[in-house]
């Protein structure tokens, strides 16, 4: 009788087990359903954030190439990583040495700058503009390449 009793006993334990793994499976479907969902939404968000991230890219690189063009400069330039940063020197009245600068670390921003003010005052724009030009380049050089800004070869003050 109590391998009978055993058996009984075996039966109520794995049906509570049982009971309670449909209960976890349930929660845990319940869990990963609720993250999916999330996930989805953060995917949604991702990828309405990387399409607005790729419009503007696009809208940079085609600003680029109307700030070339109007410079006399070739416009597929605009495209070639270092060959765009001697012809922007070269734009905003520098020698091409300050493309090389640059290239160095913790420099590279205040030259940068310089060479966005400068690219700035050869198109009649203040220092300001020239700010803009070098920290939110999606919008500023799509503004004064598609603008009716005029560049001078001749830095005005």
């Amino acid at each position: 009788m109590e391998s009978g009793m055993n058996r009984d006993a075996c039966r109520k334990d794995c049906l509570e087990k049982w009971q309670f793994g449909l209960g976890g499976l349930f929660a845990l479907m319940t869990v990963c359903s609720l993250s999916m969902a999330t996930y989805g939404r953060e995917l949604i968000h991702y990828g309405v954030a990387s399409a607005i991230n790729c419009v503007l890219v696009v809208a940079m690189f085609l600003g680029f190439w109307q700030v070339f063009r109007k410079a006399d400069q070739p416009g597929w330039a605009a495209f070639v990583p270092i060959y765009n940063l001697v012809l922007m020197t070269r734009i905003g009245g520098f020698s091409a040495w300050w493309a090389v600068l640059c290239l160095v670390p913790g420099v590279n921003v205040l030259i940068y700058l310089g060479i966005s003010v400068g690219i700035a005052r050869r198109f009649g724009r203040g220092d300001l503009f020239g700010a803009g030009l070098a920290f939110f380049p999606q919008v500023f050089y799509p503004i004064l390449g598609f603008g009716g800004s005029k560049y001078c070869n001749i830095e005005t003050p």
